[in-house]
């Protein structure tokens, strides 16, 4: 089972115990498909408890956290933290994670999914649960994100011949999704969680895939 740490200033009023269920938020527009957008765009937070046999629907969480001002705001992430580690949550699960998602790591699991809706994520997220548990015991500042095999459908691209072997996407992308190869940018496109980060990086516009 995942272990609930308390993390940080962030209070929780759901005292854990090592055995209990994982609690998991899916994001959703309206509890049952995903938002297209990024994670903390969500208008409903749909959270199951699983413990590695059954998934159980709890509760929905409505996201009033405030919009962001401009892209990858900060302020945004920690009231969208505040909001699901104070409810127990876990693991997080969506189509599409923002710049942020290296600080939702931090604290939460985050978990890419390619299918459009809760009910059809659950088989691939029951069959990565092994992938899940050990993400989740690596340390905050070494936890990753969790790909599931449905979720190579929001990769950004290169387009070729345009990319001029800057590098400026690289150090821009949160995930460490970018290298380069021959002087060409190349996206890997498992670990890219279509943040669009590496697009408004990009002078050239040399890079296509769904924008910040």
């Amino acid at each position: 089972m995942i272990r609930y740490r308390p993390i940080g200033t962030i209070d929780s009023p759901y005292s854990k115990d090592p055995d209990d269920c994982s609690r998991i938020a899916f994001a959703t527009t309206d509890g049952h498909t995903y938002t297209t957008d990024h994670f903390g765009s969500a208008d409903i937070y749909v959270v199951y408890t699983y413990d590695s046999t059954t998934f159980l629907h709890v509760e929905d969480i409505e996201n009033s956290t405030e919009e962001e001002e401009v892209d990858g705001d900060v302020r945004k992430a920690r009231s969208i933290l505040e909001l699901l580690v104070g409810r127990g949550v876990d693991v997080v699960v969506a189509r599409r994670f923002g710049p942020n998602i290296r600080k939702i790591s931090r604290l939460l699991v985050p978990v890419v999914t390619g299918t459009r809706d809760i009910s059809s994520t659950l088989p691939a997220l029951a069959s990565a649960w092994n992938d899940v548990l050990a993400c989740h015991e690596h340390s905050a500042d070494k936890r990753r994100h969790v790909v599931l095999e449905t979720a190579n459908k929001v990769a950004a691209g290169i387009k070729e011949g345009v990319c001029q072997g800057c590098g400026r996407c690289i150090p821009a992308c949160p995930v460490d999704a970018l290298t380069m190869e021959d002087t060409c940018a190349v996206i890997d496109p498992i670990m890219c969680v279509g943040c669009g980060a590496c697009v408004s990086a990009c002078p050239f516009d040399a890079i296509e895939g769904p924008a910040p």
